[in-house]
């Protein structure tokens, strides 16, 4: 048995956490006896939600149980992923820079390049006014 598995099995057996569980335990069932003495459980609302909650439980055991029974074929699994490029499509990114350090003059450079389009045309402006580039 793990580690783990010990300390939850641990945990079971400790006397606090046996006696929260039994104390909520009693409570749940002391409250759902008091509902049902005041007929809460024929009320329109709680009964829709009770309603509700079963078919939601059921609905999802039925999933469960079909999910388990069959695990997807190799068609299956081409046609999602067919079905779904943009998830299994790699993504890739590329950043590219140029820094420089600051200076009186930095603004002025900034500005002077605003419109440039590429990083080697701000690259040949930089060199031009002899500017130092970082990492070169």
């Amino acid at each position: 048995m793990s580690s783990a598995g010990q300390r939850s099995g641990d945990k079971q057996k400790d006397p606090d956490t046996l006696k929260k569980a039994l104390g909520e335990l009693v409570l749940r069932k002391y409250l759902l006896q008091q509902a049902v003495a005041a007929k809460l459980d024929r009320e329109p609302g709680v009964l829709l939600d009770l309603l509700r909650s079963r078919e939601q439980i059921l609905a999802n055991a039925a999933l469960q149980r079909s999910a388990a029974s069959k695990s997807p074929s190799k068609e299956d699994i081409d046609r999602y992923i067919a079905n779904n490029p943009s998830s299994f499509r790699q993504k890739l990114l590329a950043v590219e820079q140029i820094g420089f350090p600051l200076g009186p003059n930095s603004q002025s450079i900034i500005d002077a390049n605003k419109n440039a389009k590429s990083l080697d045309e701000i690259d040949q402006q930089l060199t031009s006014a002899g500017v130092a580039i970082v990492g070169r």
